[in-house]
């Protein structure tokens, strides 16, 4: 008898491998595409290049949020998909979340001024 295949989550949603990406929401993909000018391929390809990180702030229930280095985002993820992007740098910036990245993994981000 073949063996059954495995589902990427588990009963409570969360992902069980770095490898495989969550799903992502038309809230969230849009929110990359207008903030990063980058398609939708590329929030998948940096949801493994990123860095789990805890909210200062609560977040509309969210499961996992995660910061990408590259473009210094914040991912969050409900259930199996990503459900929006937080911007860590430009008007929108949360303070409590700058300090909370800059604090938890020791890296100092952009001015809120600076051009990406």
């Amino acid at each position: 008898m073949a063996a059954r295949e495995q589902s990427p989550y588990s009963s409570a949603g969360a992902l069980s491998g770095p490898r495989q990406p969550p799903l992502a929401t038309v809230h969230a993909r849009q929110q990359w595409a207008d903030r990063y000018r980058q398609d939708c391929t590329e929030l998948w390809k940096a949801w493994p290049d990123s860095v789990p990180i805890g909210l200062p702030l609560r977040c509309e229930a969210s499961d996992e949020a995660r910061y990408h280095p590259e473009t210094h985002a914040v991912l969050i993820r409900r259930d199996r998909a990503i459900v929006t992007v937080l911007d860590t740098i430009g008007a929108d910036a949360d303070p409590r979340l700058r300090y909370a990245i800059e604090q938890q993994l020791d890296v100092e981000l952009p001015d809120q001024e600076a051009t990406r």
